[in-house]
């Protein structure tokens, strides 16, 4: 199970729990300066085990203050 994301597929962004959750619930991924829809994009096709691992564990994942617009843009 990975602990860290793989830093070498894509920017980190910053990872901590939501303050307004219970329980660490859910966990929020927001952006580490690259707010695009990519950087997004090309953190969650290059930790594919790590999001897995973290949805398992924290039931969800919040993504939020990335620049997403758009329906075709979220997919």
């Amino acid at each position: 199970m990975p602990a860290t994301p793989d830093a070498s597929a894509a920017p980190v962004p910053k990872i901590q729990p939501f303050r307004g959750g219970k329980h660490g619930l859910p966990l929020a991924v927001e952006p580490n300066g690259d707010r695009r829809p990519e950087a997004l994009a090309e953190f969650l096709a290059g930790n594919p085990d790590w999001v897995r691992d973290r949805l398992h564990e924290h039931g969800a994942l919040l993504m939020r203050g990335f620049r997403v617009a758009t329906a075709e843009q979220f997919e």
